[in-house]
């Protein structure tokens, strides 16, 4: 027990009775007013008496009434029972933490996995949307989105169609049979993309029938590149069972010149094609004005 002054006026260890120390921290709040807490260190000089009893929590708690207390008394416990209480609190905390954290990974590993499943699904059923099932290049609907984007880059974007089919491919189905039809369908679409541009659009678009999308590209570049479709696609192909020689042929439709958009290019298209089957097949025709009626046409001979 503590006086004001900072002597000791009572203690359970009796050596220290009488004594005067100088007034710590700690003590300067008791007799303040204040309670004060903490884990000593026992290196006062009134903690010599307890320096044998380990690591202590010491407590000083004011003495009186008013505004002014007349001293303090200082407790001290043996601090390793509550260190050792908080210890095991800790622990069971931090077994809660490390339960709960492996709960909340697990959720999130079982949420990462749906979301790539889901976005794997989603993947896939946009492709298997835009993808042509027998050929693996792109199928009608992606053709058609291909073009219109083609129309919305820019201001007046130069746009050409390319379309083109087999010529007497009903003949290859009836005298080879339907799986070797199917394999000259595979094959002539993997030729047509490696005989462009790797951005340019190669679809099917049903039938043996294809088509190309091709952006910024003028007439005569127009005419070399199918030409060489034409060429390319007259080589023999690596299709067991094909004893016959495959050749096709090809309407093209640009916008420049005219105000056409998207349908009415591919109808034109169509209708080059047409005129190219009228004039003697195995060839590259390109669109005119008036080429519906075929008579109109006007054919360039493939080499």
């Amino acid at each position: 027990v503590w006086n004001a002054d900072g002597a000791v006026v009572y203690s359970d260890l009796g050596d220290s009775i009488g004594e005067r120390f100088e007034i710590s921290h700690d003590l300067e709040e008791a007799l303040a007013g204040d309670i004060h807490s903490g884990v000593s260190s026992l290196a006062k000089d009134e903690n010599r008496a307890e320096r044998d009893f380990g690591k202590l929590l010491e407590v000083y708690v004011p003495l009186g009434g008013g505004d002014q207390p007349v001293g303090a008394v200082e407790f001290y416990m043996g601090y390793e029972p509550i260190e050792a209480a908080v210890r095991a609190d800790f622990r069971q905390v931090g077994l809660l933490v490390l339960i709960m954290i492996g709960l909340i990974y697990l959720a999130l590993a079982r949420f990462a996995v749906s979301a790539v499943r889901d976005r794997r699904r989603a993947d896939a059923k946009a492709i298997e949307a835009s993808q042509d099932p027998l050929t693996g290049i792109a199928n009608r609907r992606a053709f058609d989105e291909a073009l219109i984007l083609g129309f919305a880059d820019g201001e007046d974007p130069l746009i050409a169609v390319l379309t083109l089919d087999v010529d007497d491919f009903k003949d290859i189905n009836d005298s080879a049979g339907h799986a070797t039809g199917d394999a000259v369908l595979r094959s002539l679409a993997e030729r047509l993309t490696r005989l462009v541009r790797e951005d340019t659009v190669v679809a099917r678009l049903g039938g043996d029938e294809f088509g190309v999308v091709l952006n910024g590209a003028s007439s005569h570049e127009v005419d070399g590149i199918a030409q060489r479709l034409i060429e390319g696609l007259n080589e023999p192909l690596d299709v067991p069972g094909l004893d016959v020689a495959v050749r096709v042929s090809i309407g093209s439709a640009s916008n420049s010149g005219n105000a056409a958009g998207p349908e009415a290019l591919v109808e034109m298209a169509d209708a080059a094609l047409y005129a190219a089957k009228r004039s003697g097949k195995n060839r590259h025709v390109a669109f005119m004005r008036g080429m519906r009626e075929p008579s109109l046409a006007v054919a360039h001979d493939s080499v």
